[in-house]
């Protein structure tokens, strides 16, 4: 996998682009300044900012790169400290789908959940309120060198979501779209 080019871009320089390109990482839509000053503070709201014109996306306060997908402007969260499978060799850092537990893969509805002992719920539900957070604020992981930003619902789309060959591979256009 390629590295994400970052282009620099008015708006007056959009048009006559290639229109086959899906998305671009704008670099210069926020002054830096405001941006570290915002993230610091944790005071991007999450939904439409009028004074950028863009999405913000994140759910912690904090934006970091901002894509233009086809015309719409997004603030991606700002990347963690630490992403999974970064302590691997660049050529084996891409998504992987984690195995659901085997004690948790037999309970099929909430009544077998309530039948189970206390001692079993307390086991596992620090593993389920994760699983939630990743629903609600997305996931973010080592792919080929470069930190990789997934929504909440591309994460509970390939993580969870069987089809009809299995569990969805990753795919970097999906990752737009979802996005997007």
């Amino acid at each position: 996998m390629g590295q994400i080019k970052q282009i620099r871009l008015k708006d007056s320089q959009r048009e006559g682009l290639n229109d086959n390109v899906i998305h671009r990482v704008l670099i210069d839509r926020v002054p830096s300044a405001i941006i570290s000053r915002k993230n610091k503070t944790k005071t991007w709201a999450r939904g439409y900012n009028s004074d950028y014109d863009m999405v913000v996306i994140s759910t912690d306060g904090t934006i970091g790169e901002i894509y233009e997908i086809q015309g719409l402007v997004i603030a991606l969260p700002s990347m963690p400290s630490r992403s999974t499978l970064v302590d691997l060799k660049k050529s084996q850092q891409y998504w992987r789908r984690t195995n659901i537990p085997k004690e948790l893969e037999r309970i099929k509805t909430i009544f077998q959940w309530n039948d189970k002992p206390s001692a079993f719920k307390e086991k596992w539900v620090g593993y389920i309120e994760e699983e939630f957070d990743k629903r609600e604020a997305g996931d973010w992981f080592m792919n080929n060198g470069t930190p990789t930003y997934i929504t909440g619902s591309h994460y509970m789309y390939i993580q969870w979501a069987s089809i009809d060959i299995g569990y969805p591979d990753f795919r970097e256009a999906n990752r737009i779209l979802w996005i997007h």
